[in-house]
């Protein structure tokens, strides 16, 4: 009987240790993702457990990392620590024009900007702007492209307006104290000024339809040497994102909680965000945003859509 158990624990043992091998034997695939309502697909999938099922099937595992804003996950894969990033069209754009090898493999998000003003503000249309003080976050940002856009539609030059660069807490904040006069934002910080005394002038969707905002990119080397986590990755990223469209209470639950935010702002930001469902990319507005950022001298080179876009890991 003894040696009938110390057989059994001994072949208990030895499937332990051959898991826990097995374990130990997958390859890491490492992913940087922003804390922002923007990134529900990726927190769903995440939270679900879909990305590290996928990966382990083809012998990767997931190590995650976050940040606030995209330039860190630019550094981060600039030094080879990250090779799947969540990234903003603008920072995405900028790194490739300035030579970093990354590719836009999935669109997660279009649009998602706010034109802000005071709720008790007497500004009613972008041509009120005239000799107004505008904060954006930094110029060549998705936020700057859409102000100077909206202005361009409605006869306006970036000389009529007088500029003011914030970071989004101290934008809320000066908006509300008047010491600017409209604010150009993005998600969730639309939305708590929406619960707590702002108004929304235009939406980016208004100024600029159907334009791409967030995306995921992936490294080249990553690419060429980790194909079958990057398509895995892909298609769990389709799959999230096409679950938050199908599924928005449990998802801005969720999305709530793993950012630790109000489940009632996340709720309001929600309406902003729009989603492709097929999250395929839209080539045109990465080159409007190109063909911009080069007129206005904040890059030198102009990517072609074959440099910023790989679209053979989507789901057909």
């Amino acid at each position: 009987m003894f040696k009938r158990v110390l057989v059994a624990f001994s072949l208990g043992a030895m499937a332990l240790a051959g898991t826990v091998a097995s374990a130990t034997d997958l390859k890491p695939i490492r992913l940087m993702y922003q804390t922002t309502t923007f990134g529900a697909p990726i927190i769903v999938a995440l939270e679900k457990g879909w990305y590290e099922q996928a990966l382990n099937k083809v012998g990767y595992t997931l190590k995650t990392n976050t940040a606030t804003f995209g330039p860190p996950i630019v550094e981060a894969m600039a030094a080879g620590q990250v090779d799947i990033g969540e990234l903003g069209v603008a920072p995405h754009v900028v790194a490739v024009a300035r030579g970093l090898p990354i590719k836009a493999v999935v669109t997660t998000n279009i649009a998602g900007e706010s034109v802000m003003v005071s709720k008790d503000s007497p500004i009613n249309s972008i041509k009120d702007l005239k000799g107004k003080k505008i904060a954006i976050p930094a110029k060549g940002t998705m936020q700057d492209f859409i102000i100077r856009r909206a202005l361009a539609q409605n006869g306006l030059t970036p000389a009529d307006v007088t500029w003011i660069e914030l970071s989004p807490a101290d934008m809320s904040t000066s908006l509300l104290r008047r010491q600017i006069d409209a604010g150009v934002l993005w998600e969730p910080w639309t939305a708590r000024l929406l619960l707590n005394g702002g108004r929304m002038l235009e939406s980016g969707q208004q100024i600029w339809p159907d334009h791409d905002n967030q995306l995921i990119s992936v490294t080249t080397a990553a690419i060429r040497d980790d194909e079958p986590a990057v398509r895995a990755f892909v298609e769990q990223t389709v799959r999230g994102l096409q679950y938050v469209m199908d599924h928005p209470d449990e998802s801005i639950t969720i999305t709530a909680q793993h950012l630790g935010l109000d489940r009632e702002v996340v709720a309001k930001a929600w309406g902003n965000m729009i989603r492709r469902r097929s999250g395929q990319p839209n080539p045109q507005s990465l080159q409007d945003f190109v063909k911009a950022l080069q007129e206005w001298g904040y890059i030198k080179r102009a990517p072609t859509t074959q440099d910023l876009i790989d679209t053979r890991f989507l789901p057909h």
